[in-house]
């Protein structure tokens, strides 16, 4: 995972490497659980921790990685967002418009 304004960073520093024809992964490098994700939110929001129902699908993604080597040496200098600040930033975000929306 990695945060959207992140993304938006790799994408206008494209000017650095305008000739560059790799595929690049784009994310944080920090392998993470859903689990993880969704404990990060209910903390911040002061909820419960998630319980697991242990009920998977097939095809169900339980974990994601991006191997962001590509990106780290094409941009060095780059600050991924840490999960939980990102997850703040988001759910933050998310509480505002919420309310403009009731309005």
């Amino acid at each position: 995972l990695i945060f959207v304004k992140d993304v938006a960073k790799v994408i206008a520093s494209d000017h650095e490497f305008p000739s560059y024809t790799n595929i690049i992964d784009v994310g944080s490098g920090i392998p993470v659980t859903l689990l993880e994700v969704a404990k990060t939110i209910s903390r911040y929001c002061g909820a419960e921790d998630p319980v697991i129902s242990k009920k998977y699908r097939i095809g169900d993604v339980r974990g994601i990685y991006a191997d962001n080597s590509e990106l780290t040496s094409l941009c060095d200098n780059l600050k991924i967002t840490e999960l939980s600040i990102g997850i703040a930033e988001l759910v933050d975000w998310a509480e505002i418009e919420i309310v403009k929306e009731r309005k």
